[in-house]
């Protein structure tokens, strides 16, 4: 029991290193965006590197949200994404219907 133990605490600790680089990589740039996303911010603030972004809460989303556009562009982005899902998937069911 002893030596189930340690092992399961060898592979844990072994483990470690690619979860801090999947929270550094990935985690921390998506905390970023969503707190940039409460602020206003513009491309000479960015490009300044200024931090001094003022704060708008949910006016962001009410903005994209009310926008046809937005709309529009989410349509056709989910089209897009369906299609190119569903034809690499009817490849494969002609192919398998092909063989049985």
């Amino acid at each position: 029991m002893r030596q189930r133990r340690r092992v399961h605490r060898l592979l844990y600790l072994l483990l470690l290193p690619c979860l801090v680089a999947i929270g550094v990589l990935l985690l921390w740039p998506l905390g970023q965006v969503v707190v940039m996303s409460f602020h206003r911010l513009d491309n000479v603030r960015q490009l300044r590197g200024d931090r001094d972004w003022p704060w708008v809460g949910l006016d962001n989303y009410a903005q994209i949200l009310s926008d046809p556009f937005f709309w529009t562009v989410l349509r056709n982005t989910v089209l897009f994404a369906v299609a190119n899902v569903a034809r690499p998937v009817s490849g494969i069911l002609v192919v398998l219907s092909t063989i049985w």
